[in-house]
């Protein structure tokens, strides 16, 4: 007997440095077939020079006909050359599948969260100027997992220990809580949090 298809939660969360009116922090997803992809991104300093590589990123990430994460990060980083260059990664939640998989160059951060506590890999580079070749990684899901993605804005010193919501919160709560509390005033921040659901 197949499983059922998942459901996914899906939260975002961006807002510039203190002093900025515009952010080089970049969150968006979109829903294709069964997939849902999350594209987080973090350009190089902040302001307005920051937040044009951002928009760049979402004009792109809008137009893509989405499939493999890496191969979608190779396409931005053409896309990006010539520009300051961002950190980004990129995860497609497969609902039928019920699979993760992710990529990621520079300084995001990205956790899976359920059975325990999976902290994914980024390759070291910048888009748009140099970077290793991401390296793909496939995770089953379960119901309520948790993937966690963020720039180096929010710091990622919680445990699920310390942030209770990580366990049974909705998307929209944990993604509020990990800018206002872990949130670094002096750098733009931005986060995205998915719920599986069944």
């Amino acid at each position: 007997m197949s499983q059922p298809v998942l459901r996914f939660d899906v939260a975002t969360r961006v807002r510039p440095c203190a002093g900025e009116f515009v952010s080089g922090d970049l969150v968006c997803w979109k829903q294709v077939g069964d997939s849902t992809f999350v594209l987080t991104l973090d350009a190089t300093g902040h302001g307005r020079e920051a937040h044009r590589v951002a928009e760049i990123a979402e004009r792109v990430f809008g137009a893509a006909n989405l499939d493999d994460p890496a191969e979608f990060l190779l396409s931005l980083d053409e896309a990006l050359r010539g520009s300051r260059g961002a950190a980004a990664a990129v995860a497609r939640l497969d609902a039928a599948e019920r699979c993760l998989n992710y990529a990621a160059v520079g300084n995001i951060s990205g956790r899976l969260l359920g059975r325990g506590d999976s902290h994914l890999v980024c390759r070291e580079g910048t888009l748009g100027q140099r970077f290793r070749t991401p390296k793909p990684q496939t995770f089953e899901l379960r119901p309520q997992d948790l993937l966690l993605m963020h720039s180096d804005g929010i710091s990622a010193r919680f445990s699920a220990e310390t942030f209770t919501d990580l366990h049974t919160g909705q998307a929209q709560s944990v993604a509020a809580q990990l800018l206002e509390r872990f949130g670094k005033m002096y750098d733009d921040a931005g986060c995205a949090v998915v719920r599986v659901k069944a």
